[in-house]
Order: C-alpha cells, then sequence, then structure tokens
C-alpha cells in the first residue's frame, strides 16, 4: 500500500539524529536537508508535497538557554518542513526531530496525522516571500556571512545534541 511506503521513508528520514549545519556547504542532518530528502523521495513515488519555510525562535525550541544566548540578535532564524497532501489534505510532516527526542520536549510528526511543525514559527512565509528568502541564500556571500556569525552557536547546538544522544 502507497502509504506504508509513504511512512515508511518518512521514518526512515526522520530517525536521523537532528543536526545542524555549521558551515556553508556541508549539509547536515537538519530540518532543511532532512526535508529536501523527504520531498525527493516522496515525490519520485507520487506523493504531493510542498516545502514550506517559517521563521521562528531558538529561545521557543528545546535548546538550553546558556546555548540559546550565542545566537546573534541580527541574525534571522528560520525552520523548513513540507506539507504532503495525504487523504485529500494538507498535511505538515516535519522530519526534524527523531522520535527519541519526544521525552526532551520536542515536537514530533507522525505519518498522516495533522501535526504541528517541530519549531514553533512566529511567521509563517506566503509563496513570494519564501521564494525571495531561497534567493537570496543563491549568493555564496550571505551564507559565508551566516554562517561566520552563527557559527559558534551551531557548533555548540552540536555537541549538546551529540551529548545527549539516546
Amino acid at each position: 500500500m502507497i502509504d506504508d511506503f509513504g511512512k515508511e521513508v518518512f521514518e526512515r528520514i526522520r530517525e536521523k539524529p537532528y543536526r545542524v549545519q555549521e558551515v556553508p556547504g556541508v549539509p547536515a542532518p537538519n530540518c532543511y536537508y532532512k526535508g529536501l530528502e523527504l520531498i525527493d523521495n516522496l515525490t519520485r513515488y507520487g506523493y504531493a508535497v510542498r516545502g514550506r519555510t517559517g521563521e521562528m525562535d531558538w529561545a521557543d525550541t528545546i535548546v538550553p538557554d546558556d546555548i540559546v544566548t550565542l545566537f546573534p540578535d541580527d541574525l534571522r532564524a528560520t525552520h523548513f518542513f513540507i506539507e504532503v497532501l495525504h487523504d485529500g489534505e494538507w498535511k505538515i510532516l516535519d522530519a526534524s526531530w527523531q522520535s527519541a527526542m519526544a521525552g526532551r520536549g520536542a515536537v514530533i510528526s507522525e505519518w498522516g496525522q495533522q501535526n504541528e511543525p517541530g519549531f514553533k514559527l512566529t511567521k509563517l512565509y506566503s509563496h513570494e516571500e519564501q521564494l525571495a528568502y531561497m534567493r537570496r541564500w543563491l549568493d555564496p556571500a550571505v551564507a559565508e556571512a551566516y554562517f561566520a556569525k552563527a557559527g559558534p552557536f551551531f557548533t555548540a547546538v552540536n555537541e549538546w545534541l551529540e551529548s545527549i544522544d539516546d
């Protein structure tokens, strides 16, 4: 059954331990790269999916406050997730957090349910806003500047995640 296949694909990707990207050009199993992998896999097998982007605040996550304070105030934090057309309605499917993180307070998506994004959004982008945001990242200088500023935060997040892996 197609739903069983989609569920297997989603759970396989979701269960990769979440990590943030620390430097430009080096993918990590974060919301964006897990989401792209999910889009690629599900569309290849006929599912209707779409990517969504929104702004979020690291202070509204499970990341400890002493690490959150490392995120530069002048940078925008965003979150990427997908929606899949399931039983005639668009449902959020966010592969960001692996299921073991539920015990730590992370929002975990489940196949076939109406989920919340894995990170609380402060703003969901329209299609036009999402395109404009993504277009900015085509400039390598944008990524270099962003990661130069946020690198210490990203490294601290990954070190914390590695220390709590179940």
